[in-house]
């Protein structure tokens, strides 16, 4: 794509590279921001932003 010169918007998260204390997997997500609610919370928050846009 960048070779075409489309530009494209992407939001990186993931595990950070520390040490972490071993826990359930659904635990550890939510405490990460990885919780499929939080996940879908960020997507809404950004594509749905509540802006007014300048273009009519």
């Amino acid at each position: 794509m960048l070779d075409a010169d489309i530009l494209i918007f992407v939001k990186p998260f993931g595990v950070l590279d520390v040490l972490v204390n071993h826990t359930e997997p659904n635990e550890f997500n939510a405490e990460l921001g990885l919780g499929d609610r939080q996940i879908a919370q960020r997507v809404l928050e950004a594509f749905f932003k509540k802006e007014v846009s300048a273009v009519f």
